[in-house]
């Protein structure tokens, strides 16, 4: 089963880069399984004392949370989309266009016309439509076969075009991409030193906005007392 490298995202097969954090996947192999990086524990370093912060200040701190939390979910949003943009478009080929393709619906036309030409000779019995039989025919291959080849060459043009705009929104969403993973990282390594204090359930905004009304109402005095309610109100 492949996983990424960078954060363990399960990989499906032909993806170029992953739908978890954007990283480009180049000779992905199988492994048997995922170990993740050992980083240390933000809570082990964590120094500012959230008990004693004022009712004030831990308002101010759950709504910038709150910012930053829904900051951080637009951004993975985007950055799945922008993966699986990638994706769909590295598995993507240009169409190539015979005039096979626009040339058979004359041959048909032309097969009617030489039947319709020969039964009409054979019921009149006479020699207006005998000439017919193989004049309109060759008419119609002729006008088909310049069409045809007209028609191919426009769509193989225009088939030409889009692989060039393609491939140019395929660059422009790799930038996208490289820009906001970057974003992403200085954004977490930002809010790391949360993690100790804020459970993983409340990491988003709805929870944070929910921590500043138990603030606001006075059913919570300061920050650590609203997220040690909180988490115990999830876990119960």
């Amino acid at each position: 089963m492949p996983f990424c490298p960078m954060c363990g995202n399960e990989i499906k097969a032909g993806e170029l880069f992953c739908s978890g954090c954007g990283n480009r996947l180049s000779g992905t192999k199988d492994v048997p399984t995922y170990q993740a990086l050992q980083t240390p524990d933000p809570s082990a370093s964590q120094t500012e004392d959230y008990s004693a912060m004022s009712k004030e200040e831990s308002i101010k701190l759950t709504e910038q949370l709150g910012t930053k939390y829904h900051s951080l979910e637009k951004m993975q949003k985007e950055i799945k989309e922008l993966t699986d943009s990638l994706n769909h478009s590295a598995n993507y080929q240009t169409k190539r266009y015979s005039a096979f393709r626009f040339f058979w619906p004359y041959l048909v036309y032309a097969a009617v016309a030489c039947t319709i030409f020969y039964y009409a000779t054979g019921l009149t019995r006479s020699l207006f439509f005998a000439p017919l039989i193989l004049i309109v025919p060759v008419i119609l291959i002729i006008v088909g076969a310049v069409r045809s080849r007209k028609m191919r060459e426009e769509c193989n043009y225009d088939a030409a075009n889009y692989a060039v705009t393609r491939a140019q929104k395929m660059e422009e969403e790799r930038k996208r991409l490289y820009e906001l993973t970057a974003r992403e990282a200085r954004l977490r390594s930002q809010m790391d030193k949360y993690n100790g204090i804020v459970p993983v359930q409340m990491r988003n905004k709805r929870k944070m906005l929910y921590a500043k009304k138990m603030l606001e109402t006075d059913k919570a005095g300061n920050f650590a007392e609203a997220m040690a309610m909180l988490d115990q109100k999830i876990k119960g």
